[in-house]
């Protein structure tokens, strides 16, 4: 049932809004500077949903870096490898995204062809 003062609302505006945190901003800057050298900055892309923070290479979903999900009570993040499998890795806080550098470096390798 709708609430009386979402009525006549259409679902679109129903839907929760995506809310992009300082935390997750931090997060995207941490692992730009961890593929600092490999590719140019400007090819990592940040792209905001409800549930998570996807960071991928060309602004293509295709090429999944990690995604952080920091909205619930336990942080953690997604990563993947060269064949796209996924990871969870749990983190107590943002600068703990440094520990993964290497898969992040290794995944963006893989896509890079090397």
């Amino acid at each position: 049932m709708v609430p009386p003062e979402d009525e006549g609302l259409d679902e679109a505006q129903l839907k929760p809004s995506v809310v992009t945190t300082e935390e997750e901003i931090e997060g995207f800057r941490i692992i730009k500077a961890i593929l600092a050298g490999m590719v140019p900055m400007n090819r990592v892309y940040m792209r905001d949903a409800v549930s998570y923070c996807s960071i991928i290479l060309d602004d293509n979903n295709r090429k999944p870096i990690a995604r952080l999900h920091f909205d619930g009570r336990a942080k953690f993040l997604t990563l993947f490898d060269a064949e796209k499998n996924r990871m969870r890795v749990d983190i107590e806080d943002v600068e703990d995204i440094y520990d993964s550098a290497e898969v992040l470096r290794d995944v963006v390798t893989a896509y890079l062809g090397g």
